[in-house]
């Protein structure tokens, strides 16, 4: 399992990101929110395998990774200075947008080299 932790250093635009973070998820209070940008916490976790993607109308695993980074994205074009934590087999180590654009895009890869073999 790969869970991408985002972190986020605290500054006077936090309300900013509070809004950005609950419309990506809606389910983080605004309080909890602001508590973990103030402690240098990850405010929020992704699951880059997790399949609750797969009950959403017209949506695939690489929407659901895509519509991630265009979110960290949008953070980071607001102002906010991010840092992206990979957890991947117990073992952690921080990375970068563009290592993460890489990564979606090599499952893209695999998810059409998959597609091509007959079931």
């Amino acid at each position: 399992m790969e869970i991408i932790r985002v972190t986020i250093a605290k500054d006077s635009n936090t309300v900013k990101y509070i809004k950005l973070i609950r419309e990506f998820e809606p389910s983080l209070s605004m309080g909890e929110i602001k508590a973990h940008i103030e402690n240098g916490e990850p405010v929020i976790s992704f699951d880059m395998d997790s399949n609750d993607w797969i009950h959403m109308e017209d949506m695939t695993e690489e929407k659901w990774q895509l519509g991630f980074y265009s979110f960290l994205d949008k953070l980071r074009k607001s102002g906010a200075v991010l840092t992206l934590t990979e957890e991947y087999d117990g073992k952690c180590e921080d990375i970068t947008m563009e290592q993460l654009a890489d990564e979606i895009r090599n499952n893209k890869e695999l998810w059409d080299e998959l597609e091509t073999y007959p079931d």
